[in-house]
C-alpha cells in the first residue's frame, strides 16, 4: 500500500507555524532590515561626501583665480592708496627681506585698507618704523590678527629670531586663504546637521564662496576669513553628534574629511 503524503502546502504551513521557523524568520528579516538600512545610510553618506567635494573644489578655484586677479590688477594698475608702499620701505628699508623691491614685491598686492595698519602694528620696532599700538587709528583694531602676523614673522628660514615682514605677510596671507576654502565646508554641514537639508545647505554653501568681498578681503591677511572659520568651527562643534562619552569630537568628520553624521 502506498503511504498517505502530506501536500506541499499542509507541509509549508505546519512548519510556517512552529517555533523554530518563526525565529529564523524573525532573524532573516532584521537582517534584510539592516541590511537595507546600511545601504541607504551609506548611499546618502555618498551623496554629502561628493558635495563637500564640489564645495571644496569650486572653493580652492574661486580661491586661485582671486589671488590671481588680485596680484595681476595690483602689478598693471597703480593703487589710489600708496600707503602699503611707503610700508614697505619703512620695513625694509635695505632690500633685506625683498618685499619693498624683489621676488616677494608682489606681497605688498594683499596689504589693503586695514591690513596696512595690522602690519604696522605687528612690526617690531626699528630705526626707521614703529611698531605696537602707536597711532590711533590702530587702537580701533583687536590684537588677535596682529598678534598672528608678529608670530608668524619671525617663522623665517634661519630661525635666527629676526622679524620678517616677507614672512609674516606670506604665512598669514596662506593661512587666512585656508581658512577661507574651509570655511564653506564649514558651512554646509553646518546647514546639513540643523535642517537635514542638503539642496539647502549646499546652495547656502556655494553663495558663501561667492561673497562680494570674497575676492579681495578674504584672500588678504585680516580677521574677516579667521573669523569665518573659528564661528564656524563653533557651531559645527556645538552642533555636532559625533562626541564621544568623554566629550570629544572627531574634528575629521568636523572639517569636513568624514561624511557628516
Amino acid at each position: 500500500m502506498l503511504k498517505h503524503r502530506r501536500p506541499p502546502r499542509a507541509q509549508f504551513e505546519q512548519a510556517r507555524s512552529s517555533p523554530q521557523y518563526g525565529t529564523s524568520a524573525l532573524h532573516t528579516e532584521l537582517k534584510l532590515s539592516s541590511t537595507t538600512a546600511q545601504k541607504k545610510a551609506s548611499i546618502a553618506n555618498h551623496h554629502l561626501a561628493q558635495a563637500q567635494s564640489w564645495i571644496l573644489q569650486l572653493s580652492i578655484i574661486v580661491r586661485i583665480v582671486s589671488i590671481f586677479l588680485l596680484v595681476l590688477v595690483s602689478q598693471l594698475q597703480q593703487a589710489f592708496d600708496t600707503s602699503h608702499n611707503l610700508l614697505s620701505y619703512s620695513l625694509d628699508p635695505n632690500l633685506l627681506h625683498s618685499l619693498s623691491s624683489g621676488g616677494f614685491q608682489f606681497l605688498l598686492s594683499f596689504v589693503r585698507w586695514d591690513t596696512i595698519y595690522f602690519v604696522s602694528s605687528a612690526a617690531p620696532t626699528s630705526q626707521l618704523h614703529k611698531g605696537g599700538y602707536v597711532w590711533e587709528q590702530a587702537l580701533a583694531f583687536q590684537p588677535g590678527i596682529i598678534a598672528l602676523l608678529r608670530l608668524a614673522g619671525f617663522v623665517t628660514p634661519s630661525m635666527d629670531g629676526e622679524w620678517s615682514p616677507t614672512s609674516s605677510m606670506l604665512l598669514t596671507t596662506l593661512l587666512s586663504n585656508l581658512a577661507t576654502m574651509l570655511s564653506p565646508i564649514l558651512l554646509f554641514r553646518l546647514g546639513w546637521t540643523i535642517t537635514r537639508n542638503k539642496e539647502l545647505s549646499f546652495t547656502a554653501a556655494i553663495l558663501s564662496i561667492f561673497a562680494p568681498s570674497a575676492g579681495t578681503t578674504l584672500a588678504s591677511p585680516t580677521p574677516e576669513s579667521f573669523f569665518s572659520f573659528a564661528s564656524l568651527m563653533g557651531l559645527v562643534t556645538l552642533e555636532s553628534k559625533t562626541a564621544s562619552t568623554k566629550g570629544r569630537l572627531s574634528w575629521g568628520k568636523i572639517v569636513g574629511f568624514y561624511p557628516p553624521a
